[in-house]
């Protein structure tokens, strides 16, 4: 199967890897990853980055980059049905990144507010919204507060999922949702670790 990540992104989260005990430590003591909502009252430019090594990282306090949540790793199943299922397609090299992405939105997108900023700045899929909304833009309460309830349920199922994951498969996949300070260079940054 196809891979979501290019051959440098890989040679990158293998570093990573090699590291995971530091950074499950330096992780240990700092909070969950942010709501979006929160990081627009920090003052926060949110800015779309393909770059999945910078997802989620701040950049001198003022600006966040967010990889979008790639469509291509999810399905419909059940398509036109009542009950129609969203599930992930893909496998990587390493599931726990996989976890670790899908678990950064699902603690970034805790609101109505938050969904209305995510869908703002494109960062997920329309599969994920209900059948009548994919292809349109949210433009009433109404049709938010059905979107939300339709992103609850998935968060719901795949919550439980992940934790499963984690609990039997994957115990490394509980430090990459842990964050991490690093510096690079002149510049402070913050790096969520999906």
């Amino acid at each position: 199967m196809a891979d979501i990540y290019s051959e440098s992104e890989g040679k990158r989260l293998e570093l990573l890897s090699r590291v995971k005990r530091q950074l499950w430590f330096a992780g240990m003591h700092r909070g969950k990853i942010r709501p979006l909502h929160r990081q627009v009252v920090l003052g926060r430019d949110i800015v779309i980055s393909e770059d999945i090594s910078l997802h989620l990282v701040t950049r001198g306090g003022k600006t966040i980059f967010i990889k979008p949540f790639p469509g291509r790793l999810l399905k419909l199943e059940n398509e036109g049905a009542d009950t129609e299922t969203v599930v992930v397609t893909e496998r990587t090299r390493n599931d726990n990144i996989l976890l670790g992405f899908i678990s950064s939105y699902l603690s970034m997108i805790q609101s109505e507010t938050d969904l209305r900023i995510a869908l703002d700045n494109y960062l997920l899929p329309s599969i994920l919204l209900p059948r009548d909304l994919r292809n349109k833009r949210i433009e009433s309460k109404e049709e938010l507060e059905k979107a939300f309830q339709e992103w609850t349920r998935i968060k719901e199922t795949w919550e439980i999922a992940i934790t499963r994951a984690y609990r039997t498969n994957h115990p490394v996949g509980l430090i990459l949702s842990k964050n991490l300070f690093r510096n690079q260079g002149p510049l402070q940054q913050h790096a969520y670790i999906p």
